[in-house]
């Protein structure tokens, strides 16, 4: 009953379209996660729970979760076969080769997926290094990062990835929550969710949650206690409805439509450097170790507000307001009916323009949150070129160093045309920097 109950919620989602119905911007229904008393499968060896993916019969997970842990509870939905967009891990993309990759094995959802990360079959190259080490028992590779100084830009003492999972990230019972104009809020109750345009005003007396139920001011999982606690506010973002896309047949690299944009307003790096605080910088001090400016006081001049806004391609800057949603960056502002406008899918243009002193560079501009096919889940090829001859250069190729196919790298770039690009392309830092 209570699976059947669980599948109709999710059915009744897809029909209405609201695919975020589960959460809805806040806490979901209990048992969807949770077993109140441990409910046990008749046959040995199986889950020990109706929906869940703990082995071992008539024993209950920590916090009556429903899978082993809190990750293998999350992927009890978003780890499903197939192409959806709150799928977010395709157990086809963990055990795929070079040879037998295709682009049908990828959810081309914003923050990436984690199939990459979790690959065993690219060989010794992909070894936790191509995103966030989630660690998820009952799913192949969620394992967690072993190497010496994980996680990237950890101070000293600052963050244990032995403990890291989804809640690690997102507050499952998402406790922040916003008005209609973007400001946090409490003592409301969640309405409608925060990743999402709502379309007018909310309900009077009501909320919405944080974007993707991400963690708020004084969050702490209890099942990582070494992780610090947010002290900032939930970045401030909106996504289209529909986000989960390939661009093959979409996108016009001249008037920039048939993308996927997420319309980020703020706060995002500063959210980020909770755990990475030591990769976190919002100005260069000549004379000293430098990083990448990335912030909210990390603004665009002139030159490269300019860059972004014509830089088409290699050799090209002739393009206006040429928003590019792999290249995205932060508007440094929290006006949520501008950001709503913005957030379009594929059957959208981008209205989104690069402004000096306002627009700036955050960790998502260069990083997938969850996974890619590039070292340290980056978002385009790390090699000289993307595009050669005007194939994504792949090691069929001939590339140098390089052991993705060129299928690969194209589901790397969400599955854009080659032709989206100049027949020699190089690295999409140029977006900003345009060097090429």
């Amino acid at each position: 009953m209570k699976f059947t109950r669980f599948a109709i919620v999710a059915a009744l989602a897809l029909v209405s379209g609201r695919a975020y119905a589960f959460h809805a911007g806040g806490v979901a229904q209990c048992e969807g996660c949770h077993t109140m008393h441990n409910s046990t499968t008749a046959g040995a060896g199986t889950a020990s729970t109706v929906m869940g993916n703990n082995p071992t019969i008539g024993q209950a997970s920590a916090y009556l979760l429903q899978g082993q842990d809190p990750s293998s509870t999350c992927l009890i939905c978003h780890g499903r076969a197939g192409v959806s967009s709150y799928h977010v891990y395709e157990p086809s993309l963990v055990t795929a080769t070079t040879a037998t990759f295709a682009a049908s094995m990828v959810n081309f959802t914003p923050g990436g997926d984690f199939g990459w990360q979790a690959n065993t079959g690219f060989g010794a190259r992909n070894q936790r290094r191509f995103g966030h080490s989630v660690i998820a028992a009952a799913y192949a590779g969620m394992v967690a990062d072993t190497r010496p100084g994980a996680p990237a830009g950890d101070a000293a003492g600052v963050y244990n990835g032995a403990n890291f999972s989804c809640v690690s990230c997102h507050d499952p019972h998402s406790k922040a929550r916003f008005d209609a104009t973007g400001a946090q809020v409490t003592g409301l109750p969640i309405a409608e969710s925060g990743s999402y345009p709502i379309g007018g005003a909310l309900p009077a007396g009501t909320a919405m949650g944080a974007y993707r139920l991400l963690a708020g001011v004084g969050y702490q999982p209890k099942s990582s206690a070494t992780q610090p606690a947010f002290t900032v506010a939930p970045p401030v973002a909106v996504a289209p409805s529909s986000y989960n896309s390939s661009e093959l047949n979409t996108f016009n690299a001249g008037t920039r439509a048939g993308q996927v944009v997420v319309a980020y307003g703020s706060g995002m790096s500063e959210w980020c450097a909770t755990c990475h605080p030591g990769m976190h910088n919002n100005t260069n001090t000549s004379g000293q170790i430098f990083k990448h400016p990335a912030g909210n006081t990390a603004t665009m001049s002139a030159t490269v507000a300019a860059n972004y806004n014509t830089y088409l391609k290699s050799g090209d800057l002739t393009g206006s307001n040429a928003y590019d949603a792999i290249v995205p960056f932060e508007q440094h502002a929290a006006d949520r009916a501008s950001l709503e406008a913005e957030a379009v899918g594929v059957t959208g243009t981008p209205s989104i323009t690069a402004v000096a002193g306002t627009s700036g560079v955050m960790c998502l501009s260069c990083h997938r949150a969850h996974a890619s096919p590039y070292e340290f889940a980056l978002r385009w090829a790390d090699k000289e070129f993307i595009i050669e001859a005007g194939e994504y250069y792949g090691v069929e190729a001939g590339a140098r160093g390089e052991w993705r196919s060129s299928a690969i790298i194209q589901a790397a770039h969400q599955n854009r045309p080659a032709t989206a690009y100049s027949t020699f392309q190089k690295s999409l830092c140029n977006k900003c920097h345009a060097k090429d």
